[in-house]
This record gives structure tokens, C-alpha cells and sequence, in this order.
């Protein structure tokens, strides 16, 4: 059921006229996901900034920062599990 709330989640966030941070923490909370780091502080100052009005580059790297920040968790537990690999405690 979780997965289908962020399907849906995710399609309303970029079927709008305009990008919806908020959309996107509901989301990321969610699932578990950090809402800090580089690609949400790429993300906050797009709020409420229709997708027209941005440049076409900026709207087309939007997808991959939103994919970024809901994948965050995901990248720091592949992070420390190769950090420990081999480590004995």
C-alpha cells in the first residue's frame, strides 16, 4: 500500500503546474528518507516556482534531485555497510 501512496504522491508532484517541496518531505518522511542535504537545499528555493517559468535545463534536472532525496536512505545503508565490510566488533 505504501508503494502505490508513493506512486501517487510522486505523480501529483509533477503532474502540477509547479514544484510542491512539501509534496516532496511528506513523501520522503513517508518512506523514511532524510529532508536534509544537498540536492533539498538545491530543491527548497524551487517551492511554488511554476515549471514553466524555469529554465528547461533546471526543470529537466528536477526528476534526478527528487530521486536524490528519496533515495538518500537507501545510498547511506550501502554507505556504512561497505564501510564496515570486513570491520569485526
Amino acid at each position: 500500500m505504501k508503494q502505490l501512496v508513493v506512486l501517487a504522491a510522486t505523480q501529483k508532484l509533477f503532474t502540477k503546474s509547479y514544484f510542491d517541496i512539501s509534496n516532496l518531505r511528506e513523501i520522503a518522511e513517508l518512506i523514511d528518507a532524510p529532508t536534509k542535504g544537498g540536492a533539498w537545499a538545491m530543491l527548497q528555493p524551487l517551492h511554488y516556482v511554476d515549471y514553466a517559468d524555469m529554465p528547461p535545463m533546471l526543470r529537466e534536472a528536477i526528476p534526478h534531485l527528487v530521486n536524490e532525496c528519496l533515495t538518500a536512505r537507501e545510498r547511506a545503508a550501502t554507505d556504512v555497510f561497505t564501510a564496515l565490510k570486513g570491520v569485526s566488533l
